[in-house]
């Protein structure tokens, strides 16, 4: 093999081997956090749901939803943002530290408020992950 197509082989290799890695980090740069688990509940103890429902008494006072997001490449933020009747009550922001990690809120339920919540979780591009719904009754 002449000197000259040897280069041309060294180089072509070199250039597809730079496109294929730089490929596979925007891939997983851009790989979307996902919600494994996600609960409304009374507690969290050792970061696990406690009295997980969808219904809840309005007495009960402070609610907490509990999410295990998975995916995350680096440290990240992602948003659980409570809503009563489609009125938004809280915007929590919550750090990411790893690929399988678990995190909370709580929200202090008045006792007058009765009907539809949801807690939507949002990733760090204020993109909706997930809608967890429940009731609180009287």
């Amino acid at each position: 093999m002449k000197r000259g197509q040897l280069i041309c082989l060294v180089v072509a290799l070199l250039f597809v081997s730079f496109v294929l890695s730089s490929q596979s980090v925007l891939a997983a740069e851009s790989s979307p956090l996902q919600v494994a688990e996600a609960s409304i509940c009374v507690d969290v103890v050792d970061l696990q749901c406690q009295g997980g429902d969808t219904t809840f008494s309005s007495h009960l006072g402070k609610l907490y939803c509990f999410t295990r997001i998975i995916g995350a490449q680096s440290p990240t933020q992602i948003f659980h943002v409570w809503y009563y009747k489609d009125k938004e009550r809280a915007r929590v922001p919550l750090q990411v530290n790893s690929p399988n990690w678990r995190t909370y809120s709580s929200k202090l339920i008045q006792s007058h408020e009765i009907g539809q919540w949801r807690v939507e979780v949002l990733g760090p591009d204020n993109k909706l992950i997930k809608s967890i719904y429940f009731q609180v009754v009287p």
